[in-house]
């Protein structure tokens, strides 16, 4: 992933982010009727699979395993495979997708939807599941081929984002939002990094005489 990509990317995000917070701050009732149709559709037509499959990605992508133990695993595969230089950048995004996500809960503070299946902190807006899932799915794209790092990445992060839907802790445009701000903020971390982001060389074997 070059710098350019990235910078690009990831201010696209950005971007779109900051125009979707401003709407949820400020003129809620833009959103509302798309977020509180998708939650009835979620309610009405759950499923005991969904439901199960979401418990599980709620625990992945939540609390202690989103904090320690998939940044660790995460850690370790990139120092193994790419080096400790893009191991800090990795751990930078995270950091700073979580720092991002928890200041802008904070400020706007949105109500979650009333009919949960789970516990959740405070501030609806956005999903910081969903915006954990985007900054694995950034990480994936440097740890794998480009086709299949965006391919799985994209995978997963839907699945969060669905998850976090059906089990109604969040408002669908919570998710968009997480979705925005994890994959952007990690984009530009690795620009601002790029060159620690380059895959090793091999070293040659030494020539013969």
């Amino acid at each position: 992933m070059n710098r350019r990509d990235a910078l690009a990317a990831g201010a696209i995000c950005a971007t779109a982010f900051v125009l979707l917070a401003l709407v949820v701050a400020l003129a809620p009732g833009a959103v509302d009727p798309l977020d509180i149709t998708w939650n009835g559709i979620m309610v009405r037509g759950r499923l005991d699979v969904a439901i199960h499959i979401s418990h599980v990605m709620n625990l992945i992508g939540g609390g202690w395993a989103a904090v320690l133990v998939v940044p660790i695993i995460l850690s370790v595969i990139t120092l193994l495979v790419r080096g400790w230089r893009t191991t800090i950048v990795v751990i930078a995004m995270m950091i700073a997708s979580v720092t991002v996500v928890q200041v802008v809960k904070t400020l706007i503070a949105r109500e979650r939807p009333v009919d949960m299946l789970v516990s959740s902190d405070f501030g609806s807006f956005p999903s910081g599941h969903t915006a954990n899932a985007a900054t694995v799915a950034i990480v994936l794209c440097l740890l794998l081929p480009r086709a299949v790092g965006i391919a799985v990445g994209i995978a997963w992060t839907i699945v969060m984002a669905a998850s976090r839907t059906v089990l109604s802790v969040h408002w669908l445009t919570d998710t968009i939002g997480g979705a925005l701000v994890g994959a952007g903020v990690a984009l530009l971390v690795v620009a601002a990094f790029a060159p620690w982001t380059r895959p090793r060389r091999l070293k040659s074997p030494p020539t013969k005489e």
